[in-house]
């Protein structure tokens, strides 16, 4: 009996020892995994302020060109304004 205590010991050390080596691997998986969530999500990040900078420039870009067409074309563009403002008025009517 007493050599099947020790082996019983010595396998329950053992285990004690591989779950602990389990944990720690764990642990480092878990960190591993935060690092590479932070670094994705600093990534989305500076993907999308390029995105609102990349819009927020061709939105001045096409500002400027209606400009330079009201400029260019005075007449036109006021009879576009009374054209849409003659349709925003029959629409509002109803």
């Amino acid at each position: 009996m007493p050599q099947l205590r020790k082996n019983s010991e010595v396998e329950m050390n053992d285990v004690q020892d591989d779950l602990s080596a389990l944990r720690k691997d764990v642990d480092r998986l878990i960190s591993d995994l935060s690092k590479i969530a932070h670094q994705e999500v600093r990534d989305g990040v500076e993907a999308t302020k390029d995105t609102v900078e990349h819009v927020s420039d061709k939105a001045h870009d096409i500002d400027d060109q209606i400009r330079d067409y009201i400029r260019q074309n005075p007449i036109a563009a006021c009879g576009a304004a009374v054209g849409a403002g003659f349709i925003g008025a029959l629409l509002m009517r109803k």
